[in-house]
């Protein structure tokens, strides 16, 4: 019985892979996303396929609390087997398109902050959470909190493409800046991080608890109360 990892690992490495084969695993198991691009750890949930407004759609966004600030971090997936950089270090067309489309979402967040405070509002709501930051009372909701102007979010955007164990010494290079300036992650280091996780549960069950979860304890339970049975668990 493979673990997850070796699991994400066939499919990232299979050379037919496609970015909906990665998509619906990491939609089963998205903890190993919030756990690389989480931005608060108060309270944080992650939801797949988030539309910002009628035109655009991020493959997952986490929104998550401190006790200073809100945070959503969109996440787009490109294909694993899709190469990033040309030979001579330069941005793919498919890395071009996924940066062209943050951009988009970078534009529409600032242009529509009061329209997508109000769908995050929305999706946080059913867990009754109370406010994040010292903004309000504790006796105020976090749907409350979410949707007043004053509330400070931070917004990052994330794309994850290819696999850097491919790339020559140029693309290396051409990688040490776009992870700085773009966001960029590769598959592999998506891989080494849910070993990561692994590594600290001794057993199956709990490594596939810990890789299930998709927000903090609070979240998950009242999740989990909801879909009795994750699907495809008793596959594994």
């Amino acid at each position: 019985m493979k673990v997850l990892s070796e699991q994400f690992r066939a499919i990232a490495l299979n050379h037919d892979a496609k970015e909906r084969d990665v998509h619906a695993f990491l939609k089963q198991y998205p903890y190993v996303l919030i756990h690389l691009f989480n931005g608060a750890w108060n309270l944080y949930r992650i939801f797949p396929e988030f539309r910002l407004g009628a035109d655009f759609r991020a493959d997952f966004v986490i929104i998550s609390a401190g006790s200073g600030s809100w945070y959503g971090h969109f996440i787009e997936l490109k294909g694993p087997q899709d190469a990033p950089y040309t030979k001579a270090g330069l941005p793919t067309r498919q890395l071009n398109w996924a940066i062209g489309q943050t951009n988009d979402w970078l534009e529409f967040v600032w242009s529509q902050r009061a329209n997508l405070m109000r769908e995050f509002a929305k999706l946080i709501k059913p867990f009754g959470r109370h406010a994040q930051n010292n903004l309000m009372a504790r006796d105020v909701t976090a749907d409350i909190e979410l949707e007043h102007p004053r509330t400070h979010i931070d917004f990052a955007y994330y794309i994850v493409i290819g696999n850097s164990a491919l790339f020559s010494e140029k693309q290396r290079k051409a990688h040490a800046r776009y992870s700085v300036s773009q966001s960029v992650v590769t598959y592999d280091r998506v891989y080494k991080t849910m070993r990561e996780i692994e590594s600290h549960h001794d057993t199956l069950e709990r490594q596939i608890e810990c890789l299930s979860r998709c927000g903090d304890r609070a979240f998950h339970d009242q999740s989990m109360t909801r879909t009795a049975k994750r699907p495809g668990m008793d596959k594994l």
